[in-house]
């Protein structure tokens, strides 16, 4: 199921490395290098949390909760709109998943969906299968434009 899924990503353009767990930080240190990175809370990552800046991002570090194998897809559901409104301005997204959090289809993770997405605690769950691409009537494409132009995936192994 992994090798499926990292041929649905590369086909998106996405730059997707399998890491033990404990390279984590040392596996993120470029994108630190960039500077105004903004972080989702769950990472407890020295010198990263920088609060969203509309004027420009040019990093957002996130944590997916599942992925879906058979489309190489993210899902990540992130309460904190200042998190959201990073994930689609930034230049690079970069999305940490443990490994055992990649589920075969769509319908594996139905129930968690309908978790997050029913009564007064209701969340938004997003999808998220590469950088932005956008083409127009004359088949022009354009990357970016309605989120990351970039999107790196850096997949745990064990935790």
């Amino acid at each position: 199921m992994l090798e499926k899924f990292l041929q649905h990503c590369a086909v998106a353009a996405m730059q997707t490395r399998v890491i033990p767990a404990a390279e984590l930080t040392s596996s993120i240190e470029s994108f630190l290098q960039e500077g105004g990175v903004v972080c989702a809370p769950r990472f407890e990552i020295p010198e990263v949390s920088t609060p969203v800046d509309r004027a420009g991002i040019p990093v957002c570090i996130l944590e997916a909760d599942w992925a879906i194998g058979e489309t190489g897809t993210f899902v990540i559901n992130q309460r904190n709109p200042e998190v959201r409104l990073a994930s689609c301005m930034a230049e690079t997204l970069v999305v940490i998943l443990e490994r055992s959090r990649l589920v075969e289809k769509l319908e594996d993770v139905a129930a968690y969906m309908e978790e997050k997405l029913s009564g007064a605690e209701a969340g938004f769950v997003a999808f998220i299968s590469g950088a932005s691409r956008t083409a127009d009537i004359e088949r022009e494409l354009t990357i970016g434009v309605h989120g990351p132009r970039y999107m790196h995936a850096l997949i745990l192994e064990d935790r």
